[in-house]
């Protein structure tokens, strides 16, 4: 296991912008939303997804009118 295993990637139009390592999601997702903020443009996805085990943790959506959707995926 590595000791950053939650991987945040800034997709844009399908292409990945920056990929940011992150040990807890409840430190990735705070920080990946700042700076979707800050770098971001309306349509830019964050995927969160833990790389040792290789499933989608949650994704975080810019929308065109300025709100923030975030989306946790269920794996029962």
């Amino acid at each position: 296991m590595t000791k950053r295993p939650i991987l945040a990637t800034l997709y844009r139009k399908h292409q990945p912008v920056w990929v940011r390592r992150y040990s807890r999601i409840t430190t990735a997702l705070p920080r990946a939303v700042q700076l979707a903020l800050l770098e971001g443009q309306p349509g830019d996805v964050v995927e969160f997804a833990h790389s040792d085990f290789g499933f989608q943790i949650a994704t975080v959506k810019l929308s065109v009118n300025g709100h923030i959707r975030i989306e946790v995926t269920n794996h029962d």
